[in-house]
Protein backbone atom coordinates (compact mmCIF):
# COMPACT_ATOMS: atom_id res chain seq x y z
CA UNK A 1 0.00 0.00 0.00
CA UNK A 2 1.29 3.33 -1.59
CA UNK A 3 1.17 6.84 -0.47
CA UNK A 4 0.87 8.94 -3.21
CA UNK A 5 0.91 12.98 -3.26
CA UNK A 6 -0.81 15.38 -5.28
CA UNK A 7 -0.29 19.38 -5.69
CA UNK A 8 2.54 22.14 -6.61
CA UNK A 9 5.78 20.16 -6.42
CA UNK A 10 4.24 16.81 -5.48
CA UNK A 11 4.17 13.69 -7.53
CA UNK A 12 1.18 14.29 -9.44
CA UNK A 13 -0.36 18.04 -9.95
CA UNK A 14 -3.53 16.12 -10.34
CA UNK A 15 -5.98 13.92 -8.75
CA UNK A 16 -6.91 12.17 -12.05
CA UNK A 17 -3.00 11.04 -12.74
CA UNK A 18 -2.36 9.63 -9.29
CA UNK A 19 -5.72 7.92 -9.36
CA UNK A 20 -4.62 5.97 -12.80
CA UNK A 21 -0.98 5.55 -11.06
CA UNK A 22 -2.53 4.06 -7.57
CA UNK A 23 -3.49 0.59 -6.85
CA UNK A 24 -6.06 -1.16 -4.73
CA UNK A 25 -5.51 -0.18 -1.21
CA UNK A 26 -2.89 2.73 -1.36
CA UNK A 27 -3.52 6.64 -0.14
CA UNK A 28 -3.65 9.66 -2.32
CA UNK A 29 -2.97 13.08 -0.15
CA UNK A 30 -3.91 15.80 -2.08
CA UNK A 31 -2.74 19.43 -1.09
CA UNK A 32 -5.58 22.33 -0.49
CA UNK A 33 -6.43 24.23 -3.68
CA UNK A 34 -8.42 24.40 -6.67
CA UNK A 35 -8.24 21.25 -8.99
CA UNK A 36 -10.13 22.57 -12.37
CA UNK A 37 -11.91 19.62 -14.31
CA UNK A 38 -9.78 16.92 -12.61
CA UNK A 39 -12.16 13.88 -13.08
CA UNK A 40 -11.79 10.31 -12.36
CA UNK A 41 -13.39 7.09 -12.19
CA UNK A 42 -12.07 5.02 -9.36
CA UNK A 43 -12.48 1.22 -9.50
CA UNK A 44 -10.80 -0.13 -6.98
CA UNK A 45 -10.16 0.21 -3.45
CA UNK A 46 -8.58 3.69 -2.48
CA UNK A 47 -8.43 6.81 0.28
CA UNK A 48 -8.47 10.13 -0.96
CA UNK A 49 -7.05 12.69 2.18
CA UNK A 50 -7.09 16.40 1.64
CA UNK A 51 -4.04 18.06 3.34
CA UNK A 52 -3.99 21.43 4.70
CA UNK A 53 -7.58 22.40 4.07
CA UNK A 54 -10.38 21.36 1.59
CA UNK A 55 -9.13 20.27 -1.95
CA UNK A 56 -11.41 21.50 -4.11
CA UNK A 57 -12.21 19.82 -7.65
CA UNK A 58 -14.60 22.30 -9.51
CA UNK A 59 -15.98 21.31 -12.76
CA UNK A 60 -16.28 24.15 -15.20
CA UNK A 61 -16.29 21.97 -17.97
CA UNK A 62 -19.13 18.86 -18.12
CA UNK A 63 -17.29 15.36 -17.26
CA UNK A 64 -16.30 13.63 -20.23
CA UNK A 65 -18.42 10.14 -19.01
CA UNK A 66 -20.92 12.33 -18.82
CA UNK A 67 -22.05 11.86 -14.88
CA UNK A 68 -19.50 13.34 -12.28
CA UNK A 69 -16.43 14.61 -10.91
CA UNK A 70 -15.73 11.25 -8.99
CA UNK A 71 -17.05 8.04 -9.98
CA UNK A 72 -16.78 5.12 -7.72
CA UNK A 73 -16.89 1.88 -8.08
CA UNK A 74 -15.34 0.42 -4.84
CA UNK A 75 -14.63 0.52 -1.63
CA UNK A 76 -13.39 4.15 -1.66
CA UNK A 77 -13.02 7.03 1.87
CA UNK A 78 -13.00 10.73 1.29
CA UNK A 79 -11.91 12.98 3.29
CA UNK A 80 -11.43 17.36 3.29
CA UNK A 81 -12.56 17.07 -0.86
CA UNK A 82 -14.98 19.92 -2.31
CA UNK A 83 -16.94 18.92 -5.34
CA UNK A 84 -18.51 21.69 -7.26
CA UNK A 85 -19.97 22.77 -10.38
CA UNK A 86 -21.17 19.13 -12.15
CA UNK A 87 -23.45 19.25 -14.79
CA UNK A 88 -24.24 17.28 -17.99
CA UNK A 89 -26.58 17.30 -20.65
CA UNK A 90 -29.20 14.80 -18.91
CA UNK A 91 -29.25 16.88 -16.22
CA UNK A 92 -27.94 14.16 -13.87
CA UNK A 93 -24.64 15.51 -13.55
CA UNK A 94 -22.84 14.90 -9.59
CA UNK A 95 -19.94 15.77 -7.06
CA UNK A 96 -20.11 11.76 -7.16
CA UNK A 97 -21.87 8.98 -9.53
CA UNK A 98 -21.63 5.64 -6.56
CA UNK A 99 -21.45 2.87 -8.71
CA UNK A 100 -20.96 0.43 -5.81
CA UNK A 101 -19.10 -0.96 -2.77
CA UNK A 102 -18.55 0.99 0.76
CA UNK A 103 -18.35 4.94 -0.16
CA UNK A 104 -17.01 6.75 3.13
CA UNK A 105 -17.12 10.46 2.95
CA UNK A 106 -15.41 12.56 6.35
CA UNK A 107 -15.02 16.62 6.36
CA UNK A 108 -16.17 17.38 2.76
CA UNK A 109 -18.27 19.87 1.05
CA UNK A 110 -20.74 19.45 -1.80
CA UNK A 111 -21.96 22.73 -3.76
CA UNK A 112 -23.63 23.91 -6.71
CA UNK A 113 -23.63 20.73 -8.55
CA UNK A 114 -26.85 19.22 -10.57
CA UNK A 115 -26.85 16.54 -7.53
CA UNK A 116 -24.60 16.45 -4.46
CA UNK A 117 -24.07 12.86 -4.84
CA UNK A 118 -26.15 10.48 -7.21
CA UNK A 119 -26.15 6.90 -5.96
CA UNK A 120 -26.76 3.78 -8.63
CA UNK A 121 -28.73 0.85 -7.30
CA UNK A 122 -25.70 -1.76 -5.69
CA UNK A 123 -27.00 -4.82 -3.77
CA UNK A 124 -24.82 -4.72 -0.38
CA UNK A 125 -23.47 -1.32 -1.18
CA UNK A 126 -22.92 1.34 1.58
CA UNK A 127 -22.65 5.27 1.78
CA UNK A 128 -21.74 6.44 5.24
CA UNK A 129 -21.32 10.18 5.55
CA UNK A 130 -19.82 11.74 8.20
CA UNK A 131 -18.74 15.60 9.50
CA UNK A 132 -19.88 17.15 5.64
CA UNK A 133 -21.76 19.96 3.94
CA UNK A 134 -24.69 19.71 1.12
CA UNK A 135 -26.09 22.79 -0.52
CA UNK A 136 -27.39 24.59 -3.53
CA UNK A 137 -27.25 21.59 -5.05
CA UNK A 138 -30.21 20.87 -7.80
CA UNK A 139 -31.77 22.09 -11.16
CA UNK A 140 -34.65 23.63 -9.68
CA UNK A 141 -36.41 20.55 -11.42
CA UNK A 142 -37.50 18.72 -8.38
CA UNK A 143 -36.08 15.51 -9.13
CA UNK A 144 -32.34 16.60 -8.43
CA UNK A 145 -31.37 16.97 -5.08
CA UNK A 146 -28.87 17.25 -2.51
CA UNK A 147 -28.06 13.62 -2.13
CA UNK A 148 -29.90 11.17 -4.08
CA UNK A 149 -29.43 7.50 -3.16
CA UNK A 150 -31.13 4.70 -4.88
CA UNK A 151 -31.91 1.02 -3.55
CA UNK A 152 -28.24 0.54 -1.75
CA UNK A 153 -27.85 -1.59 1.66
CA UNK A 154 -27.49 1.19 4.08
CA UNK A 155 -27.25 4.82 3.69
CA UNK A 156 -25.80 6.54 7.43
CA UNK A 157 -25.74 10.49 7.31
CA UNK A 158 -23.96 11.87 10.65
CA UNK A 159 -22.87 14.92 11.96
CA UNK A 160 -23.49 17.03 9.10
CA UNK A 161 -25.27 19.83 7.33
CA UNK A 162 -28.09 20.29 4.42
CA UNK A 163 -29.57 23.35 3.54
CA UNK A 164 -30.28 25.33 0.11
CA UNK A 165 -31.27 22.64 -1.93
CA UNK A 166 -32.56 23.96 -5.08
CA UNK A 167 -36.17 23.18 -5.65
CA UNK A 168 -35.34 19.45 -4.57
CA UNK A 169 -35.32 17.09 -1.52
CA UNK A 170 -32.11 18.09 1.33
CA UNK A 171 -31.97 13.56 1.51
CA UNK A 172 -33.99 11.26 -0.92
CA UNK A 173 -32.97 7.73 -0.16
CA UNK A 174 -34.32 4.22 -1.69
CA UNK A 175 -31.61 2.35 0.75
CA UNK A 176 -33.03 -0.76 2.55
CA UNK A 177 -31.53 1.42 5.90
CA UNK A 178 -31.43 4.95 6.24
CA UNK A 179 -29.63 6.57 9.09
CA UNK A 180 -29.52 10.22 10.22
CA UNK A 181 -28.25 10.85 13.14
CA UNK A 182 -27.33 14.97 14.63
CA UNK A 183 -27.38 16.29 11.65
CA UNK A 184 -28.48 19.88 10.85
CA UNK A 185 -31.01 20.00 8.28
CA UNK A 186 -32.14 23.42 6.77
CA UNK A 187 -33.80 24.81 3.91
CA UNK A 188 -33.45 28.28 4.82
CA UNK A 189 -34.90 31.60 4.17
CA UNK A 190 -34.76 31.66 0.21
CA UNK A 191 -35.21 28.06 -1.16
CA UNK A 192 -37.80 26.70 -2.80
CA UNK A 193 -36.90 22.98 -1.45
CA UNK A 194 -38.87 20.14 -0.96
CA UNK A 195 -38.91 17.27 1.61
CA UNK A 196 -36.16 17.44 4.36
CA UNK A 197 -36.10 13.55 4.06
CA UNK A 198 -37.37 11.52 1.49
CA UNK A 199 -38.11 7.81 1.84
CA UNK A 200 -40.13 6.84 -1.21
CA UNK A 201 -39.05 3.37 -1.03
CA UNK A 202 -39.76 2.48 2.62
CA UNK A 203 -36.98 0.91 4.60
CA UNK A 204 -35.62 1.02 8.06
CA UNK A 205 -35.25 4.01 8.66
CA UNK A 206 -34.24 6.26 11.89
CA UNK A 207 -34.22 10.02 12.30
CA UNK A 208 -33.11 11.02 15.21
CA UNK A 209 -30.88 13.90 17.43
CA UNK A 210 -31.43 16.33 14.37
CA UNK A 211 -32.54 19.99 13.84
CA UNK A 212 -34.79 19.91 10.79
CA UNK A 213 -36.05 23.67 9.36
CA UNK A 214 -38.71 24.05 6.48
CA UNK A 215 -38.22 27.34 5.00
CA UNK A 216 -40.36 30.52 4.62
CA UNK A 217 -40.05 29.79 0.48
CA UNK A 218 -40.52 26.02 0.86
CA UNK A 219 -43.01 24.83 -1.65
CA UNK A 220 -43.68 21.64 -0.09
CA UNK A 221 -44.10 21.89 3.55
CA UNK A 222 -43.81 17.96 4.37
CA UNK A 223 -40.55 17.39 6.33
CA UNK A 224 -40.24 13.68 6.07
CA UNK A 225 -41.94 11.24 2.99
CA UNK A 226 -42.19 7.17 3.73
CA UNK A 227 -43.56 5.13 0.90
CA UNK A 228 -45.59 6.10 -2.07
CA UNK A 229 -43.32 5.36 -4.85
CA UNK A 230 -42.95 1.48 -4.50
CA UNK A 231 -46.07 -0.96 -3.98
CA UNK A 232 -45.78 -2.96 -1.57
CA UNK A 233 -42.65 -0.85 0.37
CA UNK A 234 -39.93 -2.87 1.42
CA UNK A 235 -41.26 -5.52 3.47
CA UNK A 236 -38.71 -4.45 6.71
CA UNK A 237 -40.43 -0.37 6.21
CA UNK A 238 -40.07 1.06 9.82
CA UNK A 239 -39.60 4.39 10.92
CA UNK A 240 -38.69 6.30 14.40
CA UNK A 241 -38.28 10.12 14.78
CA UNK A 242 -37.25 10.48 18.09
CA UNK A 243 -35.08 13.09 19.85
CA UNK A 244 -35.45 15.66 16.85
CA UNK A 245 -36.23 19.78 16.73
CA UNK A 246 -38.45 20.18 13.83
CA UNK A 247 -39.07 23.89 13.25
CA UNK A 248 -41.65 24.90 10.82
CA UNK A 249 -40.96 28.65 9.38
CA UNK A 250 -42.80 27.99 5.92
CA UNK A 251 -45.42 30.60 5.19
CA UNK A 252 -47.41 29.00 2.45
CA UNK A 253 -49.97 26.93 4.23
CA UNK A 254 -50.23 24.34 7.55
CA UNK A 255 -47.25 22.21 7.81
CA UNK A 256 -47.50 17.99 7.92
CA UNK A 257 -44.21 16.35 9.94
CA UNK A 258 -44.68 12.79 8.63
CA UNK A 259 -46.71 11.73 5.51
CA UNK A 260 -47.12 7.98 5.96
CA UNK A 261 -47.55 6.94 2.11
CA UNK A 262 -45.79 3.21 2.64
CA UNK A 263 -47.92 -0.34 2.20
CA UNK A 264 -46.39 -3.06 3.79
CA UNK A 265 -49.17 -6.16 3.89
CA UNK A 266 -51.95 -3.65 2.69
CA UNK A 267 -51.47 -1.36 5.70
CA UNK A 268 -48.93 1.68 6.37
CA UNK A 269 -45.83 0.50 8.16
CA UNK A 270 -45.36 1.76 11.34
CA UNK A 271 -43.56 4.71 12.25
CA UNK A 272 -42.95 5.96 16.00
CA UNK A 273 -42.81 10.06 16.46
CA UNK A 274 -41.55 10.85 20.37
CA UNK A 275 -39.56 13.11 22.34
CA UNK A 276 -39.11 15.51 19.48
CA UNK A 277 -39.42 19.15 19.83
CA UNK A 278 -42.02 20.59 17.59
CA UNK A 279 -41.97 24.84 16.35
CA UNK A 280 -45.61 26.32 14.68
CA UNK A 281 -46.65 22.13 14.29
CA UNK A 282 -49.63 21.82 16.04
CA UNK A 283 -50.61 18.28 17.50
CA UNK A 284 -53.03 17.20 14.16
CA UNK A 285 -50.28 18.27 12.23
CA UNK A 286 -47.82 15.39 13.01
CA UNK A 287 -48.97 12.78 10.75
CA UNK A 288 -50.21 12.18 7.84
CA UNK A 289 -51.59 8.29 7.71
CA UNK A 290 -51.05 6.02 10.22
CA UNK A 291 -48.14 6.55 13.16
CA UNK A 292 -47.65 6.66 16.83
CA UNK A 293 -47.29 9.90 18.59
CA UNK A 294 -46.01 9.94 21.63
CA UNK A 295 -44.68 12.51 24.22
CA UNK A 296 -43.24 15.16 21.98
CA UNK A 297 -42.82 19.22 23.16
CA UNK A 298 -45.11 21.97 20.90
CA UNK A 299 -43.89 25.50 20.82
CA UNK A 300 -44.84 28.45 18.98
CA UNK A 301 -42.94 31.53 17.94
CA UNK A 302 -39.65 32.30 16.54
CA UNK A 303 -38.22 28.93 17.59
CA UNK A 304 -34.43 28.87 17.99
CA UNK A 305 -31.62 30.12 16.01
CA UNK A 306 -30.22 27.98 12.97
CA UNK A 307 -26.44 27.15 13.61
CA UNK A 308 -25.37 28.20 9.97
CA UNK A 309 -21.41 26.83 10.79
CA UNK A 310 -20.06 24.77 8.47
CA UNK A 311 -19.06 21.20 10.15
CA UNK A 312 -15.60 20.76 8.98
CA UNK A 313 -12.82 21.88 10.92
CA UNK A 314 -10.20 24.12 10.88
CA UNK A 315 -6.63 24.41 11.81
CA UNK A 316 -6.64 26.69 14.81
CA UNK A 317 -4.83 28.06 18.27
CA UNK A 318 -6.88 26.77 21.29
CA UNK A 319 -8.16 29.12 23.55
CA UNK A 320 -5.51 30.49 26.27
CA UNK A 321 -2.77 30.38 23.48
CA UNK A 322 -0.64 33.71 23.33
CA UNK A 323 0.52 35.52 20.18
CA UNK A 324 3.22 38.47 20.10
CA UNK A 325 1.61 42.03 19.84
CA UNK A 326 3.30 45.29 20.12
CA UNK A 327 2.07 45.03 23.93
CA UNK A 328 3.67 41.88 24.72
CA UNK A 329 1.38 38.46 24.84
CA UNK A 330 -2.19 38.17 24.27
CA UNK A 331 -4.23 35.39 24.88
CA UNK A 332 -5.92 34.88 21.39
CA UNK A 333 -9.46 34.98 22.90
CA UNK A 334 -8.57 38.23 23.96
CA UNK A 335 -7.76 40.31 20.42
CA UNK A 336 -10.73 41.82 18.44
CA UNK A 337 -10.66 42.96 14.78
CA UNK A 338 -8.69 46.12 14.79
CA UNK A 339 -5.76 45.13 17.22
CA UNK A 340 -2.32 45.02 16.34
CA UNK A 341 -0.28 41.52 16.12
CA UNK A 342 3.52 40.85 15.44
CA UNK A 343 4.63 38.60 12.15
CA UNK A 344 7.65 35.73 12.80
CA UNK A 345 9.38 38.32 10.26
CA UNK A 346 8.75 41.70 12.39
CA UNK A 347 5.83 43.14 11.02
CA UNK A 348 3.20 44.42 12.47
CA UNK A 349 -0.16 43.60 11.20
CA UNK A 350 -4.02 44.05 11.68
CA UNK A 351 -6.42 41.39 13.10
CA UNK A 352 -9.02 41.78 10.26
CA UNK A 353 -10.89 38.60 11.99
CA UNK A 354 -11.19 35.75 14.40
CA UNK A 355 -12.94 32.69 14.03
CA UNK A 356 -13.92 30.54 16.97
CA UNK A 357 -15.59 27.58 17.47
CA UNK A 358 -15.97 25.29 20.47
CA UNK A 359 -15.89 20.96 19.66
CA UNK A 360 -17.19 18.39 22.19
CA UNK A 361 -14.96 16.17 21.84
CA UNK A 362 -16.21 13.32 23.65
CA UNK A 363 -18.75 13.01 20.55
CA UNK A 364 -16.52 13.41 17.91
CA UNK A 365 -16.30 9.96 16.25
CA UNK A 366 -12.21 10.71 15.43
CA UNK A 367 -11.21 12.50 18.17
CA UNK A 368 -7.54 12.61 17.00
CA UNK A 369 -8.96 14.74 14.58
CA UNK A 370 -9.82 17.33 16.89
CA UNK A 371 -7.71 16.83 20.26
CA UNK A 372 -4.86 19.19 20.88
CA UNK A 373 -1.99 18.98 20.29
CA UNK A 374 0.76 20.19 22.99
CA UNK A 375 3.94 21.21 22.05
CA UNK A 376 5.63 21.35 25.54
CA UNK A 377 7.83 24.27 26.83
CA UNK A 378 11.47 24.16 24.87
CA UNK A 379 10.23 20.99 22.81
CA UNK A 380 12.57 22.55 20.08
CA UNK A 381 14.94 25.28 21.48
CA UNK A 382 15.18 26.63 25.39
CA UNK A 383 12.65 29.18 24.86
CA UNK A 384 10.77 27.58 22.02
CA UNK A 385 8.08 27.25 22.92
CA UNK A 386 8.45 29.89 26.07
CA UNK A 387 5.54 28.01 27.80
CA UNK A 388 3.66 24.50 26.53
CA UNK A 389 1.57 25.70 23.48
CA UNK A 390 -1.89 23.88 22.34
CA UNK A 391 -2.77 23.96 18.76
CA UNK A 392 -5.59 21.78 16.67
CA UNK A 393 -3.89 18.78 15.01
CA UNK A 394 -3.45 20.46 11.33
CA UNK A 395 -2.34 24.18 12.18
CA UNK A 396 0.77 24.56 10.97
CA UNK A 397 4.24 26.13 12.34
CA UNK A 398 6.63 27.68 10.10
CA UNK A 399 9.90 25.21 10.28
CA UNK A 400 12.82 25.07 7.90
CA UNK A 401 10.85 27.31 4.83
CA UNK A 402 7.97 24.94 5.14
CA UNK A 403 4.39 24.69 7.19
CA UNK A 404 4.22 21.42 8.92
CA UNK A 405 0.59 20.87 10.62
CA UNK A 406 1.38 19.75 14.15
CA UNK A 407 -0.28 16.23 13.52
CA UNK A 408 3.06 15.34 11.83
CA UNK A 409 5.60 16.37 14.90
CA UNK A 410 3.88 14.16 17.26
CA UNK A 411 6.38 12.17 19.13
CA UNK A 412 5.17 10.93 22.26
CA UNK A 413 7.59 12.62 24.36
CA UNK A 414 7.49 16.66 23.59
CA UNK A 415 4.79 16.59 21.61
CA UNK A 416 1.88 14.69 23.13
CA UNK A 417 -1.93 15.08 21.48
CA UNK A 418 -4.21 15.68 24.79
CA UNK A 419 -7.25 14.48 26.31
CA UNK A 420 -10.18 16.92 26.23
CA UNK A 421 -13.73 16.54 26.79
CA UNK A 422 -14.06 19.70 25.21
CA UNK A 423 -11.92 22.37 23.24
CA UNK A 424 -12.45 25.95 22.47
CA UNK A 425 -10.41 26.46 19.07
CA UNK A 426 -9.27 30.45 17.52
CA UNK A 427 -8.06 31.21 14.17
CA UNK A 428 -6.42 34.68 13.34
CA UNK A 429 -6.91 36.63 10.32
CA UNK A 430 -4.35 39.31 9.35
CA UNK A 431 -4.61 42.24 6.91
CA UNK A 432 -1.77 44.53 4.77
CA UNK A 433 -1.46 48.08 5.40
CA UNK A 434 -3.98 48.56 2.36
CA UNK A 435 -6.67 46.32 4.37
CA UNK A 436 -5.75 43.53 2.54
CA UNK A 437 -6.32 39.92 3.71
CA UNK A 438 -3.01 38.07 3.63
CA UNK A 439 -1.66 34.74 5.32
CA UNK A 440 1.60 34.65 7.06
CA UNK A 441 3.33 33.66 10.27
CA UNK A 442 2.43 34.98 14.32
CA UNK A 443 4.21 34.21 17.13
CA UNK A 444 2.10 32.19 19.06
CA UNK A 445 4.30 30.96 22.27
CA UNK A 446 6.87 32.10 20.89
CA UNK A 447 7.00 29.72 18.01
CA UNK A 448 5.63 30.75 14.41
CA UNK A 449 2.80 29.61 13.55
CA UNK A 450 0.16 30.38 10.54
CA UNK A 451 -2.41 32.75 10.85
CA UNK A 452 -5.41 32.03 8.73
CA UNK A 453 -5.92 31.83 5.28
CA UNK A 454 -8.90 31.17 3.59
CA UNK A 455 -9.27 27.74 1.64
CA UNK A 456 -12.91 27.93 1.61
CA UNK A 457 -13.69 26.84 5.55
CA UNK A 458 -14.56 29.90 6.92
CA UNK A 459 -17.56 28.30 7.99
CA UNK A 460 -16.16 26.14 9.88
CA UNK A 461 -16.20 28.59 12.90
CA UNK A 462 -19.07 29.46 14.85
CA UNK A 463 -19.20 33.39 13.52
CA UNK A 464 -17.95 32.36 9.80
CA UNK A 465 -20.95 33.71 8.16
CA UNK A 466 -22.59 33.33 5.26
CA UNK A 467 -21.38 30.98 2.35
CA UNK A 468 -17.64 32.18 1.02
CA UNK A 469 -16.75 31.82 -2.38
CA UNK A 470 -13.05 31.04 -3.62
CA UNK A 471 -11.22 34.66 -4.86
CA UNK A 472 -10.32 33.75 -8.47
CA UNK A 473 -6.75 34.57 -8.33
CA UNK A 474 -6.86 30.87 -6.41
CA UNK A 475 -8.01 28.89 -8.99
CA UNK A 476 -4.63 26.90 -9.26
CA UNK A 477 -3.39 25.91 -6.49
CA UNK A 478 -4.74 28.33 -3.07
CA UNK A 479 -1.26 27.30 -0.97
CA UNK A 480 0.90 28.01 -4.43
CA UNK A 481 -0.33 31.40 -5.17
CA UNK A 482 -1.51 32.72 -1.91
CA UNK A 483 0.27 30.43 0.87
CA UNK A 484 3.04 32.21 2.97
CA UNK A 485 5.02 28.56 2.56
CA UNK A 486 4.47 25.42 0.88
CA UNK A 487 2.66 22.73 2.85
CA UNK A 488 5.44 19.70 4.42
CA UNK A 489 3.75 16.32 5.04
CA UNK A 490 6.43 14.22 3.77
CA UNK A 491 10.16 13.61 2.83
CA UNK A 492 13.60 14.93 3.95
CA UNK A 493 12.40 17.73 5.32
CA UNK A 494 10.01 16.64 7.51
CA UNK A 495 12.24 14.04 8.52
CA UNK A 496 14.94 16.31 9.36
CA UNK A 497 12.45 18.62 11.81
CA UNK A 498 11.41 15.06 13.37
CA UNK A 499 14.95 14.36 13.80
CA UNK A 500 16.11 17.55 15.53
CA UNK A 501 13.24 16.99 17.85
CA UNK A 502 14.18 13.53 18.66
CA UNK A 503 17.25 14.76 19.67
CA UNK A 504 15.77 17.67 21.92
CA UNK A 505 13.43 15.22 23.27
CA UNK A 506 16.44 13.08 24.55
CA UNK A 507 18.53 15.98 25.75
CA UNK A 508 15.35 16.63 27.62
CA UNK A 509 15.50 13.27 29.39
CA UNK A 510 13.44 11.54 26.85
CA UNK A 511 14.76 7.61 25.42
CA UNK A 512 13.68 5.50 23.39
CA UNK A 513 14.46 2.13 24.17
CA UNK A 514 14.81 -1.54 22.43
CA UNK A 515 13.53 -3.64 25.21
CA UNK A 516 9.61 -4.15 24.74
CA UNK A 517 9.62 -5.36 29.05
CA UNK A 518 7.62 -8.63 28.08
CA UNK A 519 5.82 -9.47 31.29
CA UNK A 520 2.97 -12.38 31.33
CA UNK A 521 0.17 -12.55 33.32
CA UNK A 522 -0.84 -15.89 33.88
CA UNK A 523 -4.47 -16.17 35.64
CA UNK A 524 -4.48 -12.86 37.57
CA UNK A 525 -0.39 -13.78 38.85
CA UNK A 526 2.99 -12.22 36.95
CA UNK A 527 5.28 -15.40 35.55
CA UNK A 528 8.79 -14.15 35.13
CA UNK A 529 10.62 -14.28 32.12
CA UNK A 530 13.32 -17.01 32.49
CA UNK A 531 17.00 -15.37 32.01
CA UNK A 532 19.14 -16.07 28.68
CA UNK A 533 19.42 -15.03 25.36
CA UNK A 534 17.10 -15.62 22.32
CA UNK A 535 13.15 -16.35 22.14
CA UNK A 536 11.53 -15.13 25.82
CA UNK A 537 10.87 -18.20 27.34
CA UNK A 538 7.93 -18.44 30.68
CA UNK A 539 7.71 -21.52 33.14
CA UNK A 540 3.17 -21.70 33.27
CA UNK A 541 2.19 -22.51 36.46
CA UNK A 542 0.53 -26.16 36.78
CA UNK A 543 -3.23 -25.77 35.68
CA UNK A 544 -2.72 -22.53 34.05
CA UNK A 545 -6.06 -21.66 32.32
CA UNK A 546 -5.44 -17.74 30.63
CA UNK A 547 -2.58 -15.68 29.95
CA UNK A 548 -2.20 -11.66 29.21
CA UNK A 549 0.98 -10.92 27.33
CA UNK A 550 2.23 -7.54 28.38
CA UNK A 551 4.94 -5.57 26.60
CA UNK A 552 5.75 -1.53 25.78
CA UNK A 553 4.14 -0.15 23.02
CA UNK A 554 4.84 2.22 20.24
CA UNK A 555 3.44 4.47 18.17
CA UNK A 556 4.38 4.45 14.39
CA UNK A 557 3.59 8.36 14.16
CA UNK A 558 5.64 9.14 16.55
CA UNK A 559 8.82 7.45 15.67
CA UNK A 560 8.34 7.41 12.06
CA UNK A 561 8.21 10.97 10.14
CA UNK A 562 4.90 10.71 7.53
CA UNK A 563 3.02 8.02 9.35
CA UNK A 564 -0.31 8.68 10.39
CA UNK A 565 -0.55 5.19 11.74
CA UNK A 566 -1.69 6.33 15.35
CA UNK A 567 -2.56 2.72 16.39
CA UNK A 568 -0.50 1.75 20.16
CA UNK A 569 1.54 -1.28 18.58
CA UNK A 570 3.02 -3.90 21.45
CA UNK A 571 5.53 -6.37 20.71
CA UNK A 572 5.67 -7.72 17.47
CA UNK A 573 5.32 -12.16 17.94
CA UNK A 574 6.39 -13.94 15.12
CA UNK A 575 5.86 -17.32 16.53
CA UNK A 576 4.55 -19.18 20.12
CA UNK A 577 5.03 -22.39 21.28
CA UNK A 578 3.53 -24.20 24.07
CA UNK A 579 5.43 -27.21 25.20
CA UNK A 580 6.79 -27.02 21.85
CA UNK A 581 3.83 -27.28 20.14
CA UNK A 582 3.67 -24.11 17.91
CA UNK A 583 0.21 -22.31 18.50
CA UNK A 584 -1.62 -20.92 15.72
CA UNK A 585 -1.56 -16.93 16.59
CA UNK A 586 -4.78 -15.94 13.77
CA UNK A 587 -6.65 -18.18 16.64
CA UNK A 588 -5.72 -15.91 19.92
CA UNK A 589 -7.90 -13.63 21.25
CA UNK A 590 -8.53 -9.84 22.14
CA UNK A 591 -5.68 -7.86 21.36
CA UNK A 592 -3.30 -10.34 18.76
CA UNK A 593 -3.59 -8.44 15.20
CA UNK A 594 -1.76 -10.17 11.67
CA UNK A 595 1.41 -9.15 11.36
CA UNK A 596 2.90 -6.71 8.88
CA UNK A 597 5.76 -6.01 6.98
CA UNK A 598 8.58 -4.93 9.80
CA UNK A 599 7.16 -7.63 12.49
CA UNK A 600 4.95 -4.66 13.10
Amino acid sequence: MATLTVGAGKTYSTLAAAVGASSAGDTILIDAGTYTNDFATIGHDLTIQGVGGLAKLQAVAQPPNGKAILTTNANVTLDHIEFTGATVPDGNGAGIRYEGGALTITRSWFHHNQNGILAASSAGGTISIDFSEFNNNGNGDGITHNIYVNDIAQLSITNSYFHDPVGGHEIKSRARETIVTNNRIQDGPNTIGNYAVDLPNGGAAIISGNVIEKGAQAQNRTFVHLGGELFPSYDNTTLSMTGNVFINNATGGPPTLLRNDSSVGGANAPATISGNIFWNISAGQVALGSATVGSNSFNTGAGPALDLSSPIEAACFRAGTRLATPDGPVAVEDLDPGDEVLSAFGATLKVRWIGHRTLDCRRHPRPRDVLPVRIGAGAFSPGAPIRDLWLSPDHALLLDGGLIPARYLLNGATILQEEADEVTYFHVEVETSLGEATHTVLLAEGLPAESYLDTGNRRAFANGGGEVQLHPDFAHDIWKRAGIAPLVTEGAALSAVRHRLAIRAIALGHRLVNNPCLTLEVDGRVVPQLPGEGPAVFLLPPGAQTGLLHSRIFVPAHVIAGSDDHRPLGVGVTRLALDGQAVDLAALGEGWHPTEGGHR
